[in-house]
């Protein structure tokens, strides 16, 4: 299987969380907060976690930008998101492919025209050379 060791590591990491939030729960708990208070912090705390560093890229940038369902896929079983930086670095990529894809497009189209009018021209020297 695939990111075997990524797993591995995610597998012990989110262990770890998970132990973290069920202690900061129960301490709610001992210290007497309302269930529903509980229940918001709990759901807060569960919420997907960004894995690259603040200003940074990180590995799910990569996943998506690399189309690797597999890894993307690890990475969100183990409770991981993309961050809002990745996802806007993404975007601007996929417009500058975009662009890129539009301007080759003009280039090819316009080697076509001139490989035409070269053509005609050709054409019109061996006439006139007849």
């Amino acid at each position: 299987e695939q990111c075997v060791v990524l797993q591995t590591l995610l597998r012990a990491w989110r262990t770890e969380v998970d132990d973290e939030i069920n202690e900061e729960i129960e301490q709610m708990r001992t210290k007497g907060d309302k269930e529903d208070d509980v229940k918001e912090h709990y759901k807060k705390l569960k919420e997907p976690q960004v894995l690259a560093t603040d200003g940074r890229l990180g590995v799910y940038f990569w996943a998506q930008f690399l189309k690797d369902n597999a890894l993307e896929g690890v990475l969100q079983r183990y409770g991981l998101r993309i961050s809002e930086l990745e996802a806007d670095a993404l975007k601007q990529l996929e417009s500058r492919r975009a662009e890129d894809v539009k301007a080759a497009q003009k280039l090819d189209e316009a080697a076509k025209e001139a490989r035409s009018n070269l053509q005609g021209q050709l054409d019109e020297i061996r006439q006139a050379a007849k």
